[in-house]
């Protein structure tokens, strides 16, 4: 895990220093794979810092944005596309 100095970018900047998350430790942290944290990244959903070309994530940051419904989106047509997987296995023939 590594540290790295945020700024709160409101009034008067306060640095603080917190540890970053990798892809592969958030996902463990939410209980999802790795697949799925790469959507909720391309899709925009989590916040994120590019770190000497690896993405990292703040913990509370992740968790106040999943909190607020940012991966609703995300996790709303995932259940969709499941389900659309599944009639089709079913019928044998797509739909």
């Amino acid at each position: 895990m590594r540290c790295c100095l945020l700024a709160s970018g409101i009034g008067e900047p306060q640095l603080s220093l917190r540890p970053l998350l990798d892809l592969t430790s958030l996902c463990e942290l939410l209980g999802i794979s790795l697949m799925s944290g790469n959507r909720l990244l391309r899709s925009g959903a989590l916040p994120a810092y590019r770190v000497g070309g690896q993405w990292r994530f703040d913990e509370a940051e992740v968790r106040d944005a999943l909190r607020a419904g940012a991966g609703d989106r995300f996790v709303r047509g995932h259940k969709r596309h499941a389900a659309r997987k599944t009639e089709t296995a079913v019928d044998g023939a797509p739909r």
